[in-house]
């Protein structure tokens, strides 16, 4: 390869690095922000792709969760060519591979540059902005970019977006702080508080699934560094009780507003039932994801499934997800997409737990986080949801100190 051509895929490794470490900033930001940096980490692996003459699915084959994660988009892609778009269009299934693609491009430049820390340190970056443009909703009426207060006490918009991250950024930081010490204290502190203000800004959305992923993904973490570290006893104690103090202060404040309402669970039901059907006339392939949201409509409207126990009475509902993952992957993408997810959560579990150590020790908190969320169904699919799966999934398959210069033969 030529010195000019050598220092233009530099370059291009750069913007990945740089775009892939931004993503949990964009979520924060918006739909822009993190399609942007998807689409720029994306648009710059390929670009390197093509300058060094490198097969862009060549990391997809040597990582086999991620080419797991491939079986599943093929399993996506295949559910819309064999029973055709929905109303959301073709385009929004077969768009899920730059997801398949972004992955590729952050394990293909950490072979070259290490990628974790940047991208641990995105993530902080990510829970700090939530905080700073919540307290300025709250304190002037509208955040830094201009978004109303209303946008973070409900469940959609920001408030959504920011209960995207903090239930995997909370345990991630909490296991980093349990192995930080010695002379560094201050990142001990640092790791600590960032978990702490992950847990309360989903007290402060008041969603309940995202607070759930987030207390077990801490459980999951602290048990795990438990039995595998002893010495870090006291640390864990004391961190983990600071962490259900906030929960329980915060509980306190916000059960009034619903925060223990369980009525809503009738409704679940209901959907869960309407979701089976939709599964048992595709079982192979399912609706599609797409349309998805069209089969289900036609499921209400034959009247197979009795609306009258939920909590709304006799009249039809319409849902955008399964509140289930199981039924959603069966739902959208028949058995072909279930087993191919399970194939890939199984793997990626895998490794996560093999990586659940140093600066990676919450990593061990990602396969319950991931459960725990896909109670609503829409965590692996549904806007910003992907794109942060698709982040923490690059982190689980990195890891903490697996960079290594790349010994593969490029070309130009």
């Amino acid at each position: 390869m030529n010195e000019k051509r050598r220092k233009a895929a530099g370059v291009c490794d750069r913007v990945v690095a740089w775009s892939a470490a931004l993503v949990p900033v964009g979520v924060v930001l918006g739909n822009v922000g993190y399609e942007g940096t998807v689409a720029l980490a994306v648009t710059a692996f390929l670009v390197r792709c093509a300058i060094v003459r490198k097969n862009p699915l060549s990391p997809v084959a040597s990582e086999p969760a991620l080419f797991a994660w491939g079986l599943w988009v093929a399993a996506v892609i295949a559910a819309v060519l064999v029973k055709g778009p929905g109303s959301k269009g073709m385009g929004h299934d077969l768009a899920l591979v730059r997801y398949l693609l972004f992955i590729a491009a952050v394990v293909d430049v950490n072979r070259r540059k290490p990628l974790f820390s940047m991208m641990a340190w995105g993530l902080a970056g990510a829970v700090v902005l939530g905080v700073v443009n919540t307290v300025a909703a709250y304190a002037f009426g509208q955040d830094l970019v201009g978004h109303e207060l209303s946008r973070y006490t409900g469940k959609q918009q920001e408030a959504n977006r920011l209960a995207s991250i903090a239930p995997y950024a909370a345990p991630f930081f909490l296991g980093w702080a349990a192995v930080a010490g010695g002379d560094r204290r201050w990142l001990r502190a640092l790791c600590l508080g960032l978990a702490a203000l992950a847990v309360g800004q989903l007290v402060q959305t008041r969603i309940r699934t995202a607070l759930a992923g987030a207390v077990a993904g801490m459980a999951m973490a602290a048990g795990w560094l438990f039995f595998r570290d002893p010495r870090k006893r006291t640390l864990l104690v004391v961190g983990s009780a600071a962490v259900i103090l906030i929960l329980a202060i915060g509980g306190a404040l916000w059960a009034e507003e619903g925060m223990t309402e369980l009525s809503a669970m009738k409704n679940r039901i209901y959907i869960w039932k309407v979701s089976s059907l939709v599964y048992r006339d595709n079982p192979v392939f399912g609706s599609g994801v797409s349309a998805f949201r069209d089969a289900y409509e036609k499921a209400v409207d034959t009247g197979k499934v009795d609306p009258s126990r939920a909590t709304w009475g006799k009249q039809k509902f319409h849902a955008y997800h399964a509140h289930n993952l199981a039924l959603q992957l069966l739902a959208s993408t028949g058995l072909f997409g279930f087993l191919t997810f399970g194939a890939f959560f199984v793997l990626a579990s895998r490794r996560a737990l093999a990586n659940a150590r140093g600066r990676g020790t919450g990593l061990a908190a990602w396969p319950v986080v991931v459960l725990v969320l896909g109670l609503t169904g829409f965590n692996v699919y549904s806007s910003c949801y992907q794109s942060v799966l698709a982040f923490f999934t690059a982190m689980v398959l990195l890891g903490p100190g697996t960079a290594g210069v790349s010994r593969e033969k490029e070309t130009a």
